[in-house]
């Protein structure tokens, strides 16, 4: 397992490895849920508990919104840091 070290408030800067909140950070939590969420629902499709099944299909599209609101940060940021004359409508 890796590890990341997420700093706040820090320069997008990124050389000693670690990475800011707003980089990845939801993209990536967003992502683990969704795949939990994936896993949790196969379960319980499998054990045929319906429980464990809509739990999961409810951690998973939480995932999906918390990655979907990452990449929009992302882009949002993105979008800040290009020089006006170059930015697209």
């Amino acid at each position: 397992m890796v590890a990341l070290r997420v700093v706040q408030g820090r320069p997008n800067d990124n050389t000693r490895g670690d990475l800011p909140m707003g980089d990845m950070g939801n993209k990536i939590k967003g992502a683990a849920k969704e795949a939990a969420g994936k896993a949790q629902q196969a379960w319980g499709d499998a054990t045929d508990q319906a429980e464990h099944s809509v739990k999961g299909m409810g951690k998973e599209a939480a995932g999906k919104t918390q990655r979907k609101a990452g990449e929009a940060e992302e882009s949002i940021e993105e979008r800040i840091d290009e020089p006006a004359g170059e930015r697209k409508p």
